[in-house]
């Protein structure tokens, strides 16, 4: 890929991203300002039709009382015909007053027991719903009883949905709002449509809605469908769309302008070092109009290729020299990465390296593997009697009697980790692999270490096989020469054990 096009690509990209982001955060602004003024505006509806309702309760109940506390009321109840009738025909034209006052009410009855003595309007069976609301042929009602006396109330039916709409209508209010309230445990919704049904399931999460409302033991929520709330911005995601387009489109030939300009001295320079003869250097001239990081580079090159004609000339002898001491240094860390550097011995890591090799070399020989542990007894005591230095000489001083009793090629020492060391070695023969392992111990007992003008001495305990293996499973033998320096510290340290 050229450095045009990486140029190109690089501006293109990131002036996607940024507008991208841009965009993307002002339609996530856009969305979260739509709905808090749509919560805001749900939440005033609700607080109005609080108000309304409470407002259209408490006049209904204030008509209704003037009726009670009448005489007509009294003498409806009354044995005596003429009087009855009298009173009956006063109380509904009273009634017939207070539903034209308030056009939502679909009944009011006067009823005794279960008995009904009188009813002005669309008459609904107060007595079939003991609830505040009642939902009946795709209608709801707000249900009121006022008691007459012992025996008798006037029962008033009042349409939610008539309610509801004269609120939006008297407010020029959103015509599509809805109003939502619990019958029971069950949630039902009247909307300006003259629809009024139960949810299904209760579920509201097409909804977006107001906080609750209550008036007279009745909560209620006024909602609006969220596809009209979002219905209502997607013009402006269409224009935003488009400019994102248009912004695309003219960056996309900014970049490529830009790009052009940017890469024409870099085109130069590559095109002059394109032509040059293979191992040598002439200056390059570059002539534009930009004072840039390019002729900074050009300058600098050609300050230097006199330099580089003659690197270039001994560059063999140079890459020689480089060559040899780099091997020189690799052997070294190779070594330092095999070797402990206290005892000078090999390490953990060169035994990991080597000991499966060996083993495998022996199983598959049928030779004899001559293999041992040997751990320093109680060498924590003289850590911290004498000190770490004086532990550390001990260290030294043993693995110099460990190499002075394995001194053969084919003979190999480990220091293992901390105090303890493996030594192992492959024979045709059998061999006396416990003899040496005993004189080691017994020289070792017997060794007096001075470390400072301080005698220090120690003992080891070793476990240890000298077998062919029968079986490809080294760790079985570890194991097993493991055990045995067990069995040796367990028998009182200062001991051989051999398998």
């Amino acid at each position: 890929m050229t450095i045009r096009k990486k140029i190109f690509r690089t501006l293109i990209i990131t002036n996607a991203i940024i507008l991208t982001l841009t965009v993307a955060v002002g339609i996530f602004s856009t969305f979260d300002r739509t709905i808090k003024y749509e919560s805001e505006k749900l939440n005033m509806l609700s607080r109005g039709f609080e108000s309304f309702l409470g407002d259209a309760i408490d006049g209904i109940s204030n008509s209704l009382e003037v009726i009670k506390d009448s005489n007509d009321i009294q003498f409806l109840f009354q044995n005596d015909t003429y009087l009855k009738g009298l009173s009956e025909a006063s109380i509904k034209n009273s009634l017939k007053d207070v539903m034209l006052d308030y056009k939502e009410i679909e009944s009011i009855e006067v009823t005794s027991g279960s008995s009904n003595v009188l009813s002005q309007g669309n008459s609904v069976i107060f007595q079939a719903h003991q609830g505040k609301v009642y939902t009946q042929d795709n209608d709801s009602y707000l249900m009121m009883r006022i008691d007459v006396n012992a025996e008798a109330s006037l029962d008033v039916t009042i349409s939610l949905d008539k309610l509801f709409k004269n609120f939006i209508e008297q407010n020029n209010f959103d015509m599509y709002s809805q109003l939502l309230f619990y019958e029971g445990n069950d949630l039902y919704y009247v909307d300006l449509q003259g629809n009024s049904a139960k949810m299904a399931g209760n579920n509201t999460r097409e909804l977006l809605l107001s906080k609750e409302g209550n008036v007279d033991g009745l909560s209620f929520y006024v909602a609006k469908p969220k596809g009209y709330i979002f219905g209502d911005i997607s013009e402006y995601i269409f224009l935003t769309a488009m400019f994102f387009l248009l912004v695309i489109f003219l960056t996309n030939l900014v970049s490529r302008y830009l790009a052009k300009e940017i890469s024409s001295s870099i085109t130069k320079v590559a095109k002059v070092l394109s032509e040059l003869p293979e191992e040598h250097f002439e200056k390059i001239d570059v002539e534009d109009d930009f004072e840039d990081e390019i002729k900074t580079f050009v300058r600098t090159f050609n300050s230097v290729s006199d330099e580089l004609n003659y690197n270039t000339k001994n560059m063999e002898r140079i890459i020689s020299e480089k060559t040899r001491k780099i091997e020189q240094q690799n052997e070294q860390l190779k070594h330092m990465s095999i070797t402990d550097e206290l005892t000078g011995l090999s390490n953990r890591r060169s035994f990991d390296e080597q000991f499966s090799k060996d083993f495998s070399l022996a199983y598959r020989e049928k030779l004899y593997f001559n293999f041992a542990i040997v751990d320093i007894d109680h060498f924590k005591l003289v850590n911290d009697k004498y000190g770490h230095q004086i532990g550390d000489k001990c260290l030294q001083l043993l693995a110099y009697a460990f190499k002075k009793a394995f001194n053969r090629s084919s003979d190999k020492i480990f220091r293992y980790g901390g105090e303890e060391f493996i030594i192992y070695s492959l024979s045709k023969e059998k061999e006396k692999f416990y003899d040496i392992l005993e004189l080691l111990r017994d020289s070792v007992e017997k060794a007096s270490m001075e470390v400072n003008g301080v005698s220090v001495k120690v003992t080891i305990s070793i476990g240890a096989i000298s077998l062919i293996p029968p079986f490809n499973e080294y760790e079985r033998y570890i194991k097993l020469a493991d055990d045995n320096l067990y069995k040796a510290k367990a028998l009182g340290r200062n001991k051989v054990i051999i398998a």
